[in-house]
């Protein structure tokens, strides 16, 4: 599910959970922390456990376990399958298999874009992950280089369905809010419309223009500026190989009815009616070279022939050689979902719809929030002084009791804990009702 060498456990981290031996943390992320885990016969998996703070929440629980059996109806046609899942003990994880290899944002991100032959790849192999996705009846919701992983066998698509349990209605963030990578957000979704299939086929578009030019094709200086470009703009594609420009340019339109749908992604690159997943799968398995320092060459002119990968579906008797992965550069490990935050594409909160919400009178609802610690400061202080007559007077029923009275130390305890989330919702340090362009708080990512 992630990717690069894990990092040491810390001395409060688990080490077994069920059946698996918990070896070193990948990462975390905005619901949890990723191990890298081993079954007992030794095979690796990726072992992802639910934030303290959401697996504390029924309804989002309720809705992470939809999400989940959804999940494990994907077909593992260029995605990392959901192995296993335990949902009812502490800490709540799922499990999925293990890809060893860098995420697209950091293959760009250190190499350059991708040349001809890997960015098809990528291509063909994130449209038939979407496929797959789509066929199981989920949206992935959260589409971009990060989420991609770069195995030797080809691209794996990670984080499918997750997205949807943590903005949900009964979820950790409110309705009119949607938690994305501003890059790789579809205009309907910014106008406030349900995050459909053909949102996961915009970003489609999006990763594949960032794969091929090295930038995402709408990426502006601001979020307000890179939302507006979503919106109004042409997608910016000078420098993607001209055999894609076509069908990412279609993924790209702003009207969701007017894009194809993931297979007919499939149908167009490949170059045949009925694109089966299963094989162009197994296509992009042998002839996948793996990433590798891009060399100049001249922008190729525009092919009359068949589509790109055609010639790899044709070419599939013919497999090359995979080349041994090269040894990762010794890093801060993350997962998928932080790996797009180190490079400074940071994951908001968004209000919906935009927008309109940012310019009206929520504006001043973080200041509103703040002046919660008025109050609460004179109720904690009523609270303390009470303490401080009522502690003399519990002193003596110790003698006669050996301990301090229930109902005052659960009295304690219950104001400590109302205090803290007064605190930390009044300073924007949990996922409830975060204003616009606030990144996600550490306490949510690393917790």
């Amino acid at each position: 599910m992630t990717t690069t060498a894990a990092g040491p456990l810390e001395q409060d981290e688990p080490r077994v959970l069920g059946p698996y031996r918990l070896l070193g943390r990948l990462g975390r992320g905005g619901m949890g922390t990723v191990y890298l885990g081993a079954e007992p016969d030794g095979r690796r998996v990726a072992v992802k456990v639910v934030n303290r703070d959401l697996a504390g929440e029924p309804a989002f629980l309720a809705r992470f376990r939809r999400e989940v059996t959804a999940a494990r109806r994907v077909h593992r046609f260029c995605t990392a399958p959901v192995l296993d899942a335990e949902l009812d003990q502490d800490p709540p994880y799922i499990v999925t298999e293990y890809i060893d290899g860098p995420s697209l944002e950091k293959a760009v991100r250190e190499k350059g874009a991708l040349p001809g032959s890997d960015l098809e790849g990528i291509a063909v192999g994130v449209a038939t992950a979407l496929a797959a996705i789509h066929g199981a009846g989920i949206v992935h919701r959260d589409l971009k280089p990060a989420n991609v992983l770069l195995s030797s066998t080809g691209p794996r698509v990670i984080d499918f369905g997750i997205a949807r349990a943590l903005d949900a209605p009964d979820g950790p963030t409110r309705t009119g809010q949607f938690v994305g990578t501003p890059s790789y957000i579809a205009p309907e979704v910014l106008r406030g419309e349900p995050v459909e299939q053909a949102s996961d086929v915009f970003s489609w578009g999006c990763v594949v223009a960032y794969a091929g030019t090295g930038r995402p094709p709408f990426q502006g200086k601001t979020v307000a500026e890179t939302f507006h470009r979503i919106g109004h703009e042409d997608p910016d594609l000078a420098g993607l190989d001209p055999r894609l420009r076509e069908v990412v340019a279609a993924a790209l339109g702003k009207d969701p009815a007017a894009r194809p749908t993931a297979r007919q992604l499939l149908t167009r690159l490949v170059g045949q009616e009925q694109a089966d997943p299963e094989r162009t799968a197994e296509t992009i398995s042998m002839s996948w070279r793996g990433t590798h320092p891009a060399e100049p060459a001249a922008e190729p002119a525009p092919a009359a022939g068949p589509p790109p990968a055609a010639e790899a579906v044709r070419d599939a008797e013919q497999p090359r050689p995979v080349p041994a992965p090269v040894a990762a550069e010794k890093a801060e490990p993350q997962t998928g979902s932080e790996a797009g935050s180190a490079a400074g594409e940071q994951t908001v909160t968004v209000d919906l719809p935009f927008p309109a919400q940012w310019k009206g009178p929520r504006r001043w609802f973080t200041l509103l929030r703040g002046l919660l610690v008025l109050p609460h400061l004179i109720v904690m202080l009523v609270m303390y002084a009470l303490l401080v007559v009522v502690m003399p007077l519990s002193w003596l029923v110790i003698p006669f009791t050996g301990r301090y009275p229930r109902p005052l130390y659960g009295l304690v305890v219950g104001c400590q804990r109302w205090s803290s989330r007064v605190i930390a919702y009044a300073f924007g340090l949990t996922g409830e009702a975060l204003p616009p362009f606030r990144t996600l708080p550490r306490a949510r990512r690393a917790r």
